[in-house]
């Protein structure tokens, strides 16, 4: 728990320093990114500001689930609930993830809610902090609405996500068994070729992705789902249920885990939208301490 406690701490101060100086011309600890060259945009050690979701859910949520379980002292509890929301909120109101955000506004706060008023010993502290709730929404939902139907059709991100998804889906039912790693420069190219050419993508900012047209740097569909889905096909699908979909079950059949199943609701959704995990720590790291959780329960169970 000390552990997690003390990363979240790390990333908060490093969080702080980094709001103060992405926005300026400095930029932030060159020396710890691969490359040099400015960058505008949160990403906490990060290669890219898509990838900080993940960590900020994780260090958000499990801290409190941990402090909880744990029966930490009510002074120690109340330390992590104020810098987990502390974490949690001052990056979700400078994060120009739009990925993050709309899955924190369409999936963890209807979770988040859901579980505090169906628990009786935190109803009241639903109704004492449902107007805050609201107000984090708010802040949420009018600049993502904003910046979404603003940059729809000139983003880049909207273009280059939509033909990573489609050229996947393409790849798959003509492969349905995958192609493999080698194959995959080919025949992923060839498929994302005849999408970007589509008449219907046309009205997209498509600039990043015919890119990958004439490069292997940086080729992919920039999601952990789509990705494995070109590479192994059907047999991902296998795999992924098993290791995503069926745990996520599994975790809803025990009690009092209700945060550690809303992280991996945002793990597996991310995961479909908008994040790759081959070098994710946070996340295997959470998953290796899901199985620790699920056989605790099970022996307290017994």
């Amino acid at each position: 728990m000390q552990a997690i406690f003390f990363v979240q701490l790390f990333l908060i101060i490093l969080l702080i320093f980094e709001v103060n100086v992405y926005k300026t011309n400095e930029v932030f600890l060159p020396f710890l990114h691969a490359s040099t060259e400015k960058y505008w945009r949160i990403r906490l050690l990060t290669y890219e500001a898509s990838w900080t979701g993940t960590i900020v859910i994780i260090f958000t949520l499990l801290p409190v689930y941990l402090v909880n379980s744990l029966n930490k002292q009510k002074s120690y509890k109340l330390l992590v609930f104020i810098t987990s929301a502390f974490f949690f909120l001052y990056y979700t109101i400078h994060s120009e993830s739009k990925g993050y955000l709309i899955l924190v506004l369409i999936a963890i706060l209807p979770m988040l809610l859901k579980q505090v008023y169906q628990n009786k010993k935190y109803r009241k502290y639903f109704y004492l902090s449902l107007i805050f709730i609201l107000m984090v929404a708010t802040i949420i939902y009018n600049p993502l609405k904003e910046e979404i139907s603003k940059h729809f059709n000139t983003s880049i991100t909207f273009g280059t996500r939509l033909s990573g998804y489609l050229a996947s889906l393409q790849t798959f039912i003509k492969n349905p068994f995958g192609v493999g790693f080698g194959a995959y420069l080919d025949i992923y190219v060839s498929n994302l070729r005849s999408i970007v050419n589509l008449d219907i993508m046309q009205q997209l900012n498509l600039n990043e992705i015919k890119q990958y047209l004439h490069s292997s740097n940086f080729l992919s569909s920039k999601t952990y789902f789509f990705d494995h889905l070109v590479f192994a096909g059907i047999p991902f699908l296998l795999f992924y249920y098993l290791f995503f979909i069926k745990r996520y079950n599994q975790l809803s059949k025990l009690k009092g885990v209700y945060l550690v199943k809303i992280i991996l609701a945002f793990l597996i959704l991310s995961s479909i939208t908008y994040t790759t995990f081959s070098i994710k720590y946070e996340v295997w790291f959470f998953l290796a301490i899901i199985d620790v959780i699920e056989k605790n329960k099970k022996l307290e169970d017994a």
